[in-house]
């Protein structure tokens, strides 16, 4: 019996791919001074939060690489090859962000059947999942490319320490608000720090 080739595309092992553009998210809109007693206090806490010194990306100990990869595989083995991919990305301690599977088994015209899988995997362990996929299959075509994202990174962390600053600010000014005006006017902007503390954190995990 003739056997017919399958390809399997495992397209990746993208450990930072939420990098780009992280540093610009930190951007909000502030309460107008204007307001009367609370919005002038929120806007001190804002202001007195900005002022934290930010860490200089030379004075980083570790460079932060966005690694990229892309690898095509071949096999005979197609439903083998596709149900161990899911597994490889959790034994090195990723998982599988996306699939998508195109032709049929039965296809009695002898044509390929193709995979192709989006996964994240930490940087450390991206070398030792390509080598594992590329066991499990015969490799076209491999590569790789590193960016260096240790500015993004640095800004990110002292934008987040500022937030973070700013938030205890302002639950101290929540304690002391007498006025419902005031309460409202500090829970307002709480609610913006901590949806911007939420996404820069997100950033940062993506990057470690």
């Amino acid at each position: 019996m003739k056997k017919r080739t399958a390809a399997l595309l495992a397209a990746a092992a993208l450990v930072f791919a939420l990098a780009a553009g992280c540093a610009s998210s930190g951007s909000a809109t502030r309460p107008s001074a204007a307001g009367g007693t609370a919005s002038t206090a929120v806007q001190k806490a804002a202001d007195s939060a900005e002022a934290a010194p930010a860490q200089a990306a030379s004075a980083a100990e570790k460079r932060k690489i966005v690694k990229s990869a892309s690898l095509e595989l071949e096999t005979t083995d197609y439903q083998k090859v596709t149900s161990v991919m899911g597994i490889l990305a959790s034994e090195y301690g990723g998982y599988l962000e996306s699939s998508s599977i195109e032709g049929k088994g039965t296809d009695p015209s002898g044509g390929l059947r193709t995979a192709s899988y989006t996964v994240r995997v930490p940087s450390e362990k991206l070398e030792g999942f390509l080598n594992a996929a590329s066991a499990a299959a015969s490799v076209t075509r491999r590569s790789l490319s590193g960016k260096d994202v240790t500015q993004s990174y640095v800004d990110t962390q002292a934008r987040l320490k500022s937030l973070q600053a700013e938030r205890a600010r302002l639950l101290e000014l929540m304690e002391k608000a007498e006025k419902v005006a005031d309460l409202l006017a500090v829970e307002q902007r709480l609610t913006e720090v901590q949806t911007q503390i939420e996404q820069m954190t997100a950033s940062l995990k993506n990057m470690d």
